[in-house]
């Protein structure tokens, strides 16, 4: 059935209805299936345009699976000691279409961290896998919010606390490199190409208030807009009002990115929670007189990653 042909009523009904109820109604008949199937790509493409699910979803229910995903909800909860640091990828469940504009806000918070804090950022879609489990997450049974870790695809990330900030895998080199970069490295193609690292002028660091067993909490954004990256910090122990900008990190992004939280060798607990999901739009906060705008060093090359 064309999207003109569906009845309003039955656009109206889609829309309301939680994803339980939607399952079971697909399951009245075929034909009622293709109606919800026809319905949720057409409520998708208007409401969350840009965006898919990267695991197989219930065409059924697509829309309503997509619109959970965007709600607030945990994407990090866990408790790691010195013996089984953990060390992987928490992807949220959607695709990203990089030529649109995405704002994705986060609220951390960590304590009694060793090594190194939880990192938030994106990576190539096509770079997830399933084959390399976290012993920390592992026990998690859903299908779509299992750890998983990225291939040799594009990677980047910032820790918020610190505002450093490492891209790995890079198919070109970043927007700005340190004048003394290229001539130290070796040939094109080697990992000292692919794998660079900078971090947000005049962030202040929380890196240590993240070791007290009380922790830290921070706000933590992304701003996703033609093919760009930049990472917004908001002050909350501090002052709520006050919004950091990064500035653009990166502006040559794969065509389609995953939203993904970071632990690297992680030893602590760790709380991450998405806040809020902005589609074609950025919330007024980050254009207010108390923005800071900031702007991150020339990129420096560093050594390959083993995490991806």
């Amino acid at each position: 059935m064309l999207f003109s042909q569906l009845p309003d009523v039955l656009l109206i009904l889609v829309e309301l209805l939680p994803l339980e109820e939607a399952t079971c109604l697909a399951t009245a008949s075929v034909s009622t299936l293709r109606n919800l199937e026809a319905a949720s790509r057409m409520l998708s493409s208007k409401g969350l345009p840009g965006m898919k699910l990267w695991w197989h979803p219930f065409r059924g229910a697509v829309f309503q699976q997509m619109r959970e995903c965007v709600q607030p909800h945990t994407l990090v909860d866990v408790a790691c000691c010195a013996c089984n640091a953990c060390h992987c990828v928490k992807p949220m469940a959607l695709t990203l279409e990089t030529t649109g504009t995405y704002f994705v806000r986060f609220h951390f918070w960590a304590g009694g961290a060793q090594n190194e804090c939880p990192c938030i950022g994106v990576v190539d879609s096509s770079g997830l896998r399933r084959d390399r489990l976290c012993k920390c997450c592992g026990e998690e049974t859903s299908t779509h919010h299992q750890p998983w870790i990225p291939s040799k695809k594009f990677l980047i990330s910032c820790d918020p606390y610190s505002g450093k900030i490492q891209a790995c895998n890079t198919p070109s080199l970043p927007p700005s490199v340190h004048e003394d970069a290229l001539g130290d490295l070796p040939d094109h193609g080697t990992s000292s190409r692919t794998n660079w690292r900078t971090e947000v002028m005049e962030w202040q660091t929380w890196a240590h208030e993240t070791a007290e067993s009380d922790g830290f909490s921070v706000g933590v954004g992304m701003l996703i807009s033609n093919g760009t990256l930049e990472f917004i910090r908001q002050m909350e122990p501090l002052r709520s009002d006050v919004v950091e900008r990064s500035g653009v990190v990166w502006d040559n992004l794969p065509a389609e990115v995953v939203c993904c939280a970071f632990l690297f060798g992680f030893v602590g607990q760790a709380l991450i929670s998405l806040e809020e999901f902005l589609v074609n739009e950025v919330p007024d906060i980050i254009h207010t007189e108390s923005t800071v705008h900031g702007k991150v060093f020339p990129w420096l090359p560093r050594l390959a990653m083993t995490s991806a």
